[in-house]
């Protein structure tokens, strides 16, 4: 499926290398053979003096080799330079110096960089610039031999890489050289001798990261055979610690009837791939497993807030990590074939459920889809028994649960409307919904969550004519009960509200409240129920100025994600600290957030 990722705050950098600081370091570079790269650095300023010229001033004795440069030009290109000729050093007055520490191959090359900002590194000089580059204090050159060394030499020579990194206190690159690999793997393999070169100490170690790649599972999958051809008798020994990285269960169910006889050899992979097939044709117990190797590689547990195109065909996806700024976009050509916006939602698994809302026609909906974050693709599933519109939806590790709502029916004869009092169970297993005792009465727009095996509805408007409007209560239902069972009430009767589990707790935001001329208005006092101690308490109220919360959020850790506002933006809720924090300004489309493992792009 075509993907198409934008990042709303961007940064600069062609190439990047091992993070030590913040500086951007900006190049370009020109391939003069296989392993020669030739490196501009496109802001050099360079002077107007010419390198060898009869104006040079001083005489460097390098490794018993004599170069003639100019004072100006050292002392503007280097740091060390600069403290020696403009400082009260003894130098400062000498026309011959001698410097015993580097080699002239070194210095050689990193002359040409400081008269004319470029140079040119090879297999061949690359140790000898970076030790010159790190005496002399030359922070460019550095990071262009990490560039060099991430990516041409990583590929050919990895131990040496490592060697160099830890001589020349260069950090830890595997990071850096993961990335590039991963981006570029495809490009990579087409090259001459690439898979010949590969070091078998780099390529396990890089399918063991959990980074995002460009490519396909069964592309790794025969790179992997194609490695081990290039030399059999020796890689052959590491064919089966290789393919037990590779993630049978996101390979299409076609390309798993086409892996050779060879892999079947190994009875554990013969049972992995076996358990592949029979994951991959039962779609609705997807859901039931959260294994890491049913992940996309690079897989990070994000806030995934969902939007559509006004015709609903483009499925638009905004991703944000909740240790970075920014927010990415992604539009997907996935199309949701309900009316979104009406519909209830939540996460079993690590897949999105969108259930109910209404038809075309605006009758009650019982249509269920299940969005799969890896293929980022809507399916649908087994539909409710009852259609609901204005209901519940919430999950455990293993069911979800829809509670209640309105069934609205459009005919020939007219329309009617029905406020629900019925529940329902799906089984993933089965694909099938099946009936939980109802509540009291009917109610519409109530919020629900589950606890410890207990599933809580609170609030909400009842069918009950008696009732107050919206209604304060809460109830609970263990699962295998006879019956729902009254907690104490909400000390704020809310409807339209969220409502979400923590710590064994039940937190309570926004939603709508009654006025004395009954009238709703926004509901701004927030609430806490402690399910062992069946008390609510308030919590921190939300500021006049932030304005209507979204009732659809999210949770990670003891943070409560939240969308809302007059301007709409992402709210973080701190259980631990009472506190509402403003993180993202997100725009009027987006009205619901979620939290999702997901894999997307680093560099978007």
């Amino acid at each position: 499926m075509e993907r198409r990722f934008d990042f709303i705050l961007k940064e600069l950098a062609l190439f990047t290398c091992a993070a030590r600081d913040l500086q951007i370091i900006i190049m370009d570079a020109m391939k003069i053979s296989p392993n020669k790269i030739k490196y501009f650095n496109t802001n050099y300023q360079k002077l107007s003096h010419k390198i060898y010229d009869s104006k040079c001033d001083v005489k460097l004795s390098v490794g018993g080799t004599s170069f003639r440069v100019h004072k100006e030009v050292l002392s503007e290109a280097s740091d060390y330079f600069s403290a020696m000729f403009r400082h009260d050093m003894k130098e400062k007055e000498q026309d011959a110096i001698e410097i015993k520490e580097i080699s002239p191959k070194g210095f050689s090359a990193i002359l040409d960089y400081f008269y004319h900002g470029n140079i040119t590194i090879s297999p061949d000089n690359i140790e000898d610039v970076l030790e010159v580059a790190r005496f002399f204090q030359t922070d460019w050159i550095v990071e262009v031999c990490c560039n060099y060394l991430i990516r041409y030499m990583s590929l050919e020579n990895y131990t040496c890489v490592n060697t160099l990194a830890d001589k020349y206190a260069l950090g830890d690159m595997q990071d850096q050289i993961f990335s590039f690999l991963a981006e570029n793997i495809m490009q990579l393999v087409d090259q001459p001798k690439f898979l010949l070169n590969f070091p078998d100490n780099l390529l396990l170690p890089f399918l063991r990261e959990n980074i995002y790649i460009e490519a396909t599972e069964y592309f790794l999958f025969t790179l992997i055979l194609d490695w081990v051809d290039q030399d059999p008798c020796v890689r052959k020994p590491m064919l089966l610690p290789l393919l037990r990285e590779i993630r049978f269960c996101l390979m299409e169910p076609e390309e798993l009837d086409l892996l050779p006889k060879q892999v079947y050899e190994f009875e554990e992979i013969r049972n992995e791939i076996e358990e592949a097939k029979n994951y991959i044709l039962c779609i609705p117990m997807q859901c039931l497993r959260n294994e890491e190797k049913l992940l996309q590689r690079g897989s990070r547990k994000v806030l995934a807030m969902i939007f559509f195109s006004e015709d609903r065909y483009i499925t638009n996806i905004a991703y944000r990590t909740i240790d970075h700024e920014g927010i990415c976009l992604e539009e997907l050509n996935s199309s949701l074939d309900t009316r979104y916006e009406y519909t209830c939602q939540a996460v079993l698994g690590n897949f999105l459920f969108v259930a109910g809302g209404y038809t075309d026609n605006y009758c009650s909906s019982d249509r269920v889809f299940m969005f799969d974050p890896r293929y980022r693709i809507w399916i649908e599933v087994g539909a409710m028994q009852q259609p609901r519109v204005s209901f519940s939806l919430c999950s455990s590790d293993t069911r979800l649960f829809a509670l209640c709502g309105i069934n609205h029916i459009i005919t020939e004869e007219g329309e009617s409307e029905s406020i629900l009092n019925t529940c329902e169970m799906y089984y993933p297993e089965e694909n099938t919904w099946v009936d939980l005792p109802s509540l009291p009465v009917g109610i519409f727009d109530l919020a629900s969550s589950f606890a410890d095996n207990v599933i809580y509805a609170s609030g909400g408007i009842s069918d009950d004519p008696q009732s107050p409007v919206p209604l304060p209560d809460l109830y609970a239902y263990s699962l295998g009960a006879d019956a729902w069972e009254p907690k104490a009430p909400m000390i704020y009767p809310r409807q339209g509200h969220s409502m979400t589990t923590v710590n064994n707790k039940l937190y309570v935001f926004g939603g709508y409240t009654s006025l004395e001329d009954v009238s709703f208005s926004d509901c701004y006092n927030n609430e806490c129920y402690d399910i062992e101690t069946n008390q609510w308490t308030e919590i921190l109220r939300t500021p006049d100025d932030i304005g209507q919360l979204q009732r659809h959020v999210a949770c990670l850790d003891h943070q409560i994600y939240i969308v809302g506002g007059t301007n709409t933006h992402l709210y973080a809720y701190d259980t631990e600290e009472n506190t509402l924090n403003k993180i993202e300004m997100l725009g009027p489309q987006i009205l619901r957030v979620v939290s999702l493992n997901v894999a997307y792009p680093d560099n978007v």
